[in-house]
């Protein structure tokens, strides 16, 4: 008689079994952190709708202003600053420790000092909080708007955003969606085709009247007399249509408004104008508005300078700025402790005369920061993009050293990708053709393509990509990405957008 044993065949439908239990186990994990941080992030709305009703109880009824809504939170509310940021979203970390304090004369405006403590008798550290934000706020709504009105919503990272549904993010979670907070205080997680349906205000907006110039000036004037809803919106169409010249007489006046939200925003219909109108008279005109702000010591404008001013300069090209322009920003640049996005400008605007002045800033330490924070990283990005070979490497081998991928992401899709070089397009392009991936929730979990975090970046770099640019990133297919690996894998020389 033969005796029973454990056969090969028994082992290996063991491992089998073990294998799929352990991808089950896996999937159901991965699912379950997903889950768990949607629901975290609709538990911060929740708090945050508390705090907006605390703030209302204590003045007069009124919801902060939209200008400053974070802000008036964390100084009158009480609330925990960690509750505007959304952990589904990959980022910084929203903690900076530096073992010697931060100047007041160097003081960025999107940290907050929290402590000083001693992690042991030699070690004294100094920690900041990063201003950052998830959510944005509806301005057209009130404490007595209908339940359901949208009162917070997902948005790109920022801080006192605010705006309506054109916005919102709908690619902070997967599936795609966002979480919007109601003036009820109810959450609820909305998929992209609900988003347009729900309530942004209690009338309906007119977008596209037959008149862009009295829509224009109606417009701010319900945002300066802080009017329950904006009824009306000025979409590209319109833009498109409209005389330019006219178009940019009527925004002057605003871009030097005393309200700030009102400055940000119609420098931010200009470089529209520009966009749809793109010629060399109407750019330079645009730039040197910009420009102006850029180099302003008003305290309306410094708090724009990078989220406004730099951010929009950024999309210009060198023969868009003009002497005079290029002349303001060479001023600035000569100014102790120059501004890092003054530093970025001249890199976009090729001033070559300012070459010996950022070698000069590339030499001055500054404590407290990670390198790639500084003003000597911004020099350097900047004689890179003048192509200085010596820079464009060092920037290159930096960036190179940096072991978390999603911070190294953020940094290639942004600072590489400003450099506008050959070498560093080639420096993207194995990330871009790559399966890496990054979750939004951990760095070790399967999540998104690096390839589409990198796409709309080599989409505004490369002037013949062979997609367009899409509002966010969660909407390009599987297909368009194949598309364009195939594209960049055939690319022998690269033409750049400059």
């Amino acid at each position: 008689m033969k005796r029973s044993g454990f056969k090969l065949t028994h082992f290996l439908a063991a491992i089998f079994i073990a294998s799929i239990l352990v991808f089950v186990f896996i999937f159901f994990t991965q699912e379950i952190k997903k889950n768990a941080y949607k629901i975290i992030c609709a538990k911060n709305l929740k708090t945050l709708y508390k705090a907006m009703q605390t703030y209302a109880s204590n003045y007069n009824g009124n919801y902060p202003t939209a200008e400053q809504w974070c802000d008036l939170l964390v100084e009158y509310s009480d609330v925990d600053i960690k509750k505007f940021t959304c952990k589904a979203v990959a980022g910084d970390e929203p903690y900076h420790s530096t073992t010697s304090p931060i100047s007041e004369a160097n003081f960025p405006p999107n940290l907050i000092f929290i402590r000083d403590y001693n992690d042991n008798q030699d070690d004294h550290k100094y920690l900041y909080l990063i201003k950052q934000s998830h959510y944005a706020l509806n301005p057209n709504t009130n404490p007595n708007s209908p339940t359901n009105t949208v009162l917070l919503f997902e948005t790109k990272k920022d801080w006192n955003h605010f705006g309506i549904m054109e916005i919102a993010s709908i690619d902070n979670h997967f599936p795609n969606g966002c979480n919007v907070l109601f003036s009820n205080g109810k959450v609820k997680f909305i998929k992209p085709d609900e988003v347009a349906e729900l309530n942004w205000g209690g009338k309906k907006q007119t977008v596209g009247s037959n008149n862009v110039y009295s829509d224009l000036e109606l417009f701010f004037t319900q945002i300066l007399n802080k009017e329950e809803v904006v009824t009306v919106t000025v979409c590209d169409t319109q833009i498109k249509q409209g005389d330019p010249n006219r178009l940019l007489d009527i925004l002057k006046s605003y871009t030097q408004s005393e309200n700030v939200g009102v400055r940000s925003i119609a420098h931010n219909i200009q470089a529209r104008v520009a966009k749809h109108h793109p010629t060399t008279e109407i750019k330079q005109e645009v730039v040197e508005r910009l420009v102006d702000g850029l180099v302003s010591k008003s305290e309306l404008d410094i708090g724009l300078h990078e989220t406004t001013y730099g951010k929009l300069l950024l999309d210009f090209r060198e023969e868009d700025f003009s002497e005079n322009a290029k002349s303001k920003i060479l001023n600035a640049l000569q100014e102790e402790n120059a501004r890092r996005p003054v530093i970025l400008i001249s890199g976009v605007a090729q001033l070559m005369e300012a070459l010996p002045l950022l070698k000069e800033i590339m030499k001055k330490r500054e404590v407290g920061f990670d390198w790639y924070y500084t003003r000597r990283w911004a020099a350097r990005l900047a004689r890179a993009r003048m192509g200085v070979q010596a820079d464009i490497d060092k920037c290159i081998k930096l960036v190179e050293t940096i072991d978390n991928l999603t911070r190294k992401v953020m940094i290639l899709r942004s600072d590489i990708a400003y450099i506008r070089q050959p070498e560093a397009i080639e420096h993207l392009k194995p990330y871009f053709l790559s399966d890496l991936r990054l979750s939004p929730t951990n760095p070790n979990m399967e999540g998104e393509l690096v390839a589409k975090y990198l796409l709309p970046t080599l989409i505004d770099t490369l002037a013949n990509f062979p997609i367009e640019k899409k509002i966010s990133r969660g909407m390009y297919t599987q297909e368009e990405i194949e598309l364009c690996r195939s594209w960049m894998s055939r690319q022998r020389q690269w033409k750049i957008v400059k």
